[in-house]
């Protein structure tokens, strides 16, 4: 019996999901556009495709993959984005202790004090 053509675009959708896990736990947010417009399409194709019209246990067994790995992806996803929020809080604490440091040098308390 020939493998239903589906069951090759779930595959693929879950090396990509796996690839989308990788980039987000290795913060290489660079790769995450294409990785997604490349999940996005292959979503797409699998829509066009009619679901098996018996019981497959391969299919069933990649459906719960997938499923299970889009509840992964988005807490991944919501993680990262807790943790870029707080390393932008961190950026702004840094660059006002920056600025709080550079509006008084040692060099205007020095001048200061010997005009004084």
């Amino acid at each position: 019996m020939p493998e239903h053509p589906a069951l090759s675009l779930l595959r693929e959708i879950l090396d990509v999901g796996d690839e989308i896990a990788q980039a987000l736990s290795r913060q290489n947010f660079e790769y995450l556009p294409e990785l997604t417009q490349r999940r996005s399409l292959l979503l797409a194709q699998l829509q066009q495709h009619p679901l098996p019209e018996s019981f497959d246990p391969e299919w069933e067994v990649l459906r719960v993959a997938l499923n299970a790995q889009h509840r992964r992806l988005n807490e991944l996803l919501a993680e990262t984005e807790r943790q870029l929020a707080q390393a932008l809080l961190e950026v702004e604490h840094y660059k006002r202790a920056r600025h709080q440091y550079q509006e008084t040098s040692p060099r205007q308390v020095l001048r200061e004090d010997l005009r004084g």
